[in-house]
């Protein structure tokens, strides 16, 4: 495979940049895939926080679960303020460490990273819930069960409530 690949990237095996010996084998174009990579996990986090919250203004939703969305204290909260500046500070190191590794782990993460962006607004929506039989989003389960304390029976305002 003298002349194998594909684009810029004729060799999967090398580096976007080799500290020891303080070189570039691919080039200036061998830090678009780690970058790329690095940008997908910052979308993803963006996904699944949502926007950037002030700490000063925020306050647990109603029924003290946040938006429910599977993190502790819900993404509005401290914990899930900290929990979020932590893993956006990650992408520094993960990059450093990343345009390291051979592009062959860039194949794959980057796959995967473009699936993770588009799995979870597709599970978010309604129609894909219903459609995959899914429980509905915890925010919704949530209201649920604080308009329903004793957890028991029908949601409240309903006929059996």
């Amino acid at each position: 495979f003298e002349q194998g690949g594909a684009l810029w990237f004729q060799d999967l095996t090398l580096p976007a940049f080799d500290f020891a010996a303080l070189t570039a084998p691919m080039g200036p174009l061998g830090a678009v895939l780690p970058g790329t990579v690095a940008l997908l996990y910052i979308y993803s986090l963006q996904q699944t926080f949502g926007r950037p919250v002030d700490a000063a203004s925020a306050e647990p939703e109603e029924g003290g679960g946040g938006s429910g969305d599977g993190l502790a204290g819900g993404p509005g909260s401290r914990s899930g303020l900290l929990l979020r500046t932590v893993l956006e500070w990650l992408a520094i190191p993960m990059l450093v460490v990343g345009i390291q590794l051979p592009h062959g782990v860039f194949c794959y993460w980057l796959t995967s990273s473009v699936f993770n962006v588009v799995q979870v607004p597709l599970l978010r929506s309604e129609a894909a819930r219903k459609a995959l039989r899914l429980d509905p989003p915890a925010a919704a389960r949530e209201a649920v069960r604080w308009n329903n304390p004793e957890g028991a029976g029908a949601p409240a305002g309903s006929a059996d409530a």
